[in-house]
């Protein structure tokens, strides 16, 4: 599997050593949480799960690893539905 790892740092510039953790927003956003071991205080990275997904790795496994789309899906339920007799 393919994947890049997020590099995530505190404003004294320390990266995170160890992550609290990990949630997603109203606003869609993805949150890591930790305590800083050199300020000795909470952070909290603030990551739009649109930013995620343009820093996904390219190439090969990408195609695997997205989720479908609504067309995609709408030609499974197609075919789904015609199996049942529906048109």
């Amino acid at each position: 599997m393919n994947f890049e790892p997020l590099s995530i740092y505190c404003q004294c510039g320390r990266p995170a050593s160890t992550i609290t953790q990990v949630g997603l927003t109203p606003d869609h956003q993805l949150v890591f949480h930790w305590w800083c071991a050199e300020c000795d205080e909470p952070v909290y990275v603030f990551k739009t799960l649109a930013d995620c997904w343009r820093e996904c790795p390219r190439g090969e496994d990408r195609a695997a690893s997205e989720p479908p789309g609504i067309s995609s899906i709408e030609s499974d339920d197609v075919v789904f539905l015609a199996t049942m007799g529906i048109s």
